[in-house]
């Protein structure tokens, strides 16, 4: 099999964005590749404005991970990396396990600013690990250092009501007694306004906007929490809120710690913001997407967007169904309603079963008790060289090591019991918050797109993804009102095909 390496880039800042940061670590992959005669994939891993510092998931990096446990990512690949820093900056315990985590699964981490790997036969080295560790507690205390440096500016800008980073969308700098003054969009912001005052929803603003063509400070379509993120805005009626971050996730706390009054000019006083905090005009705040068992796994087969639930009464009966919800706020065409797709979904994953591509238990015992012959040996370099103020943090992992070792040996003794691959048993879970967190880690999405539409009859096209890439599709043949659903398993595509696709036309309960 043809060796194939991915790239995994990180930056945490938006200045690194504008600069050279992602080609840079892009040219360099490239150029690895060349050298070793190894395909570099298409498929690029990116944590762009992640902080490797700051606790917390790096999207890009899990999804890597996950891509590997699952066989979409085949063991014996590379996983590229511009230095150890990218992977994290949280301490030399942190990288280190992560770097154990990767070898583990069959991957042999590069990293390009030095050209040193890291894979099965040298993971256990002392002197590999000890250059891993130093590199990655001195990373770990410049990053401290700067997150100092900027909390102390944050609080100066503050306590001199200084205004820094970026501005309301509706404010410029200007020549004038504040030193701020509205620009062009400070017409939609007040419609937007407007609209909300009517005791309307977010969902609703954003469609009405959209049905306009207006676009928000960055040029995108209009979208509920944008409308959101307006409302709540401090600088309506004036003021600057000043946020500060949470020390261990890194991010922006939801309430501010300060608010200066008088200086932004006022789109509204305090008192009319205050209003528009309030709920909607049905009293409810609108509707709230209640968490189902396939909660974050429904998509729009047109836009991508994930399905809301909506619900409607048919036959004195309280029936559910999903929508997009870009079409909801009038951001995409696809705006017919499935109707209860979950039922279906449940009786075609019934018969299905999770195909697991590489099979077998696999023990960690060995891997752990290498770990600890490891740590002990550099508890005694770091002995003889005099770096006690390391040892510590040393002996912490070593006894979380033991830990685990006694766990993976109580892992061994279970190894024979079969793993359970059936949707079947995860359908069975009454919970639908501890069936979705089942599904969730075996279905990647489940997508809809509108194949055909006949006066009160659609037919939908469903996509059934799994974490390890196999499809299943299907289609669901809906007649007017509820329960007239049939499921067609179409395995000629050419006959898919020659299904007749028509205009659009919404039923009066999809209104």
């Amino acid at each position: 099999m043809e060796s194939i390496a991915y790239l995994y880039a990180r930056f945490s800042t938006k200045r690194q964005e504008d600069g050279d940061s992602l080609e840079r670590q892009t040219l360099a992959a490239q150029e690895w590749c060349a050298r070793n005669s190894v395909k570099l994939s298409d498929k690029t891993f990116e944590d762009l404005g992640v902080s490797a510092f700051k606790e917390g998931t790096r999207p890009a990096l899990s999804e890597f991970i996950q891509a590997t446990q699952t066989g979409r990512v085949h063991r014996g690949s590379f996983l590229l990396v511009e230095d150890d820093d990218r992977l994290s900056r949280r301490g030399w315990k942190v990288t280190q396990d992560l770097m154990h985590e990767l070898v583990n699964l069959g991957i042999t981490v590069v990293l390009l600013k030095t050209g040193r790997k890291y894979d099965a036969d040298n993971i256990h080295d002392i002197g590999d690990n000890i250059i891993l560790m130093v590199n990655a507690d001195r990373a770990y205390k410049e990053s401290e250092r700067k997150s100092h440096l900027i909390r102390a500016q944050r609080k100066r800008a503050r306590e001199n009501r200084k205004v820094t980073g970026k501005l309301p969308a509706w404010i410029v700098r200007a020549d004038t007694e504040t030193g701020f003054d509205f620009n062009d969009k400070i017409s939609v912001i007040r419609e937007l306004i407007e609209v909300r005052s009517q005791g309307h929803s977010f969902q609703y603003v954003a469609k009405q906007l959209n049905a306009k063509n207006y676009t928000t400070g960055t040029g995108a379509k209009w979208s509920a929490s944008g409308v959101r993120s307006i409302i709540q805005n401090h600088a309506l009626y004036g003021a600057k809120a000043y946020f500060d971050t949470d020390k261990s996730s890194g991010r922006m706390n939801k309430h501010p710690i300060d608010i200066a009054l008088d200086v932004f000019p006022l789109v509204i006083n305090f008192e009319q913001w205050l209003s528009l905090q309030q709920k909607s005009k049905t009293g409810k705040g609108g509707r709230t997407s209640k968490r189902g068992a396939y909660s974050q796994l429904l998509r729009c087969g047109n836009c991508g967007s994930g399905m809301v639930q909506r619900t409607t009464t048919y036959k004195d009966q309280k029936r559910l169904y999903r929508k997009c919800i870009s079409a909801v706020e009038g951001k995409c065409t696809q705006v017919e309603a499935v109707r209860e797709p979950e039922i279906y979904l449940d009786k075609v994953l019934k018969d299905l079963t999770y195909k697991v591509i590489e099979s077998g238990f696999v023990s960690k015992t060995p891997e752990l008790k290498q770990q600890l012959e490891t740590l002990e040996k550099t508890q005694d370099i770091l002995i003889q060289n005099g770096m006690a103020e390391q040892l510590a943090d040393l002996y912490v992992k070593m006894n979380e090591i033991k830990s685990l070792i006694d766990k993976s040996m109580e892992a061994d003794r279970k190894s024979a019991e079969p793993v359970e691959t059936s949707f079947s048993k995860i359908l069975d879970i009454h919970d639908s918050t501890k069936r979705n967190i089942e599904l969730r880690k075996l279905l990647d999405s489940v997508t809809f797109v509108l194949h055909a539409k006949v006066k009160t009859r659609s037919q939908w096209h469903v996509i059934i993804k799994q974490m390890n890439g196999y499809e299943t599709s299907f289609l669901l043949d809906q007649k007017h009102g509820f329960g007239n659903t049939k499921i067609k398993f179409v395995a000629n595509q050419e006959k898919l095909a020659k299904l007749e696709s028509l205009t659009p036309e919404m039923e009066p309960w999809e209104q």
